[in-house]
């Protein structure tokens, strides 16, 4: 088809789309009118695209129009910036997942995952970017029988734990977005759970602590911060299995280094959790850089030597 025709069309397209919405259009950004969404210029957004993806969109839009305008609109408006992070093929899959978060958060956080959809929670639910459980788990089942007895079996849950008997995984992790790495950390994360058993050591579950604590609720209710003594408590575990893989399975170990490196990483691209105490911070931050003389620095004075003996004499 010809340049001139093709653009015609898109145009067309493009009219019939604008002609759905209502006006005055009532956005998060303020009312507008037909003038104000001409002066969006989404035909250049459109025309930054090639052909395909063109025809992709405008048939999204459509779609998005017919439910919730303002959805279409932000669709059009952040096409560019959206096809530089979902692949053309998935845009289908992608506004059906927009439906999906607009049913059930509404239609602010549709908007928040059409604005920054790497960042949003959904975004790991697009095919292809999450690596699913239900996907691996034969071969982490298979993994897992490798290292030891077959009496221990995988399911999934909303976290990775373990009640000596089942090893509990995430129902996805993409984590990096890429499909190799991510498989690499549910296999790290099974390692370190099967470790938890050969050990006798079991994951305190907050919401199930008894279940799944193996009496480690009751033994952290015992410190002046149970919440600091937990998350010492499991990255003291962590360091002990490290060193456990280094003589057991060098390979994987290497594997656990070089993650190590690309989430320290990811952590300063990303920021920090708002959810972590500026020790535990300060500790996570020390390990994932192999700097172990500096994993106490700040811990608070309050959490003793003795508390931090009754810890280690746990493991």
């Amino acid at each position: 088809m010809a340049p001139a025709c093709h653009c015609r069309l898109v145009m067309e397209k493009l009219d019939k789309i604008i002609s759905t919405f209502p006006v005055p259009f009532y956005t998060r950004s303020g009312v507008l009118y037909e003038e104000d969404i001409r002066g969006l210029d989404l035909e250049a957004h459109l025309r930054s695209l090639p052909a395909r993806h063109r025809q992709e969109v405008l048939g999204a839009a459509t779609t998005l129009a017919g439910i919730k305008p303002e959805l279409s609109l932000g669709l059009l408006v952040n096409c560019e910036k959206l096809l530089s992070r979902v692949k053309g093929d998935n845009l289908k899959a992608f506004v059906d997942l927009l439906l999906d978060v607009y049913d059930a958060k509404g239609l602010n956080e549709a908007l928040r995952f059409l604005d920054d959809p790497v960042s949003h929670p959904a975004y790991g639910r697009l095919p292809g970017v999450a690596v699913m459980f239900d996907r691996v788990s034969g071969v982490l089942t298979y993994f897992l029988h490798s290292l030891g007895p077959e009496d221990i079996s995988l399911q999934k849950s909303g976290s990775c734990y373990t009640d000596t008997q089942v090893i509990y995984l995430p129902e996805s992790v993409s984590f990096f977005r890429l499909e190799d790495l991510d498989f690499l950390l549910y296999k790290i994360m099974l390692v370190v759970a099967y470790y938890q058993v050969k050990k006798g050591i079991f994951s305190y579950q907050e919401d199930e602590g008894a279940a799944h604590g193996g009496g480690l609720a009751e033994f952290f209710s015992s410190f002046d911060d149970p919440v600091l003594a937990k998350d010492i408590y499991s990255l003291l575990d962590l360091l002990s299995t490290e060193s456990e893989l280094r003589e057991d399975l060098p390979g994987l170990y290497s594997d656990l280094i070089r993650i190590k490196h690309l989430v320290a990483q990811q952590r300063k691209n990303r920021g920090a959790s708002a959810q972590r105490t500026v020790a535990m911070e300060s500790m996570v931050s020390a390990w994932l850089s192999d700097k172990p003389s500096e994993m106490l620095k700040d811990l608070p004075e309050k959490f003793t030597a003795k508390e931090m003996l009754q810890l280690t004499g746990r493991m």
